[in-house]
């Protein structure tokens, strides 16, 4: 009689299936090392002939990692990469810096504002002019993205001259700055089914 899986051992890690799992087990009944450690090896092939199709993990120290876990760290072999325990206690990795500065307009973005300090530092030329007349277009895409109600030609000329600290400063009606439209997205028909 075949019982069934709501009797058995719970899983470790379903996904693996119960196969894997028994395997594991007689790894660990096994008393020769060598022969311990080739066997963990083939278990490691056969759970990544397992998940290969999905290309789950681009590496095998996931595998080992994860026959760790199903023997609850009672499988005594020659990990590769080491333990995971060994690994967790090793040196923390170091916390990404993030900009503790607060800035203001943060629709616009810290790429765009860091573009207008830049522009701003630049000596008068036709090039800066061009740059300027660049950024306001920008400013006022991104305007009509966030807030299309509040997109006009004056509030882009001030965020500017408040972006470079008063550096740029841009008579209203100097460019012809483009009118754009918030797109909304358009309805598609449902195909019928034709029934034969």
């Amino acid at each position: 009689m075949i019982p069934y899986n709501t009797r058995q051992t719970k899983l470790a890690l379903p996904e693996y299936g119960r196969l894997v799992h028994e395997m594991i087990d007689i790894c660990g009944g096994i008393e020769d090392r060598d022969s311990r450690n080739a066997f963990a090896a083939v278990i490691v092939e056969t759970m990544k002939a397992m998940t290969q199709e999905k290309g789950k993990f681009p590496d095998d120290r996931k595998y080992w990692d994860h026959i760790h876990a199903i023997s609850a760290g009672q499988l005594d072999i020659d990990y590769p990469y080491g333990t995971p325990q060994e690994a967790a206690e090793q040196e923390p990795p170091k916390k990404i810096p993030y900009s503790a500065s607060d800035f203001g307009r943060r629709h616009y973005g810290h790429i765009l504002q860091k573009l207008v300090r830049e522009v701003a530092m630049m000596p008068n030329s036709e090039d800066k002019d061009a740059c300027v007349e660049l950024l306001a277009t920008h400013i006022k895409k991104s305007l009509v993205v966030n807030n299309s109600e509040n997109s006009t030609d004056e509030i882009v000329l001030s965020d500017l001259a408040a972006m470079s600290s008063g550096k740029i400063q841009v008579e209203e009606g100097l460019f012809d700055l483009p009118e754009y439209k918030e797109e909304k997205p358009t309805k598609t028909a449902k195909k019928k089914k034709n029934n034969r």
